[in-house]
């Protein structure tokens, strides 16, 4: 998989701009009916212990199920988001909180990342060997 970190911030308060549904509501589509299971997650917001809990036991949640835990969270401060195909054994992408300070997105797909990238202003390439 390839990636890219995104670091995007307001210059004046120093707080990242992006979040996590920012990123999922862009790749919308590529990631309509697929699966996910979430990973090494600290999150803040009034759902953050049932988000906290789904990581701990590491099941496969149903997109509806994943998207209702996503909207009971205010920031997502550390977490690995793996999403799978219907079916698939192996995520296809991965979207990483990384200290409050970038998202990390990584793919299989390089059109993903192209999507994302011109989406966002400070975006770098991670290290071919990245997260996954």
């Amino acid at each position: 998989m390839h990636g890219i970190t995104i670091r995007d911030s307001d210059n004046l308060r120093g707080l990242l701009k992006v979040n996590l549904p920012k990123i999922l509501c862009l790749l919308e589509a590529e990631v309509r009916g697929c699966s996910w299971r979430i990973a090494d997650v600290d999150a803040v917001g009034r759902g953050a212990h049932k988000l906290h809990e789904a990581a701990d036991n590491g099941q496969l949640l149903s997109p509806d199920a994943f998207a209702s835990l996503i909207s009971e969270i205010d920031q997502v401060i550390d977490g690995d988001f793996l999403c799978y195909h219907a079916g698939g054994t192996r995520p296809w992408l991965v979207i990483s909180a990384v200290d409050s300070s970038a998202f990390d997105v990584e793919s299989e797909s390089p059109a993903v990342l192209e999507k994302v990238r011109t989406a966002f202003q400070d975006v770098e390439d991670l290290p071919r060997d990245g997260v996954m």
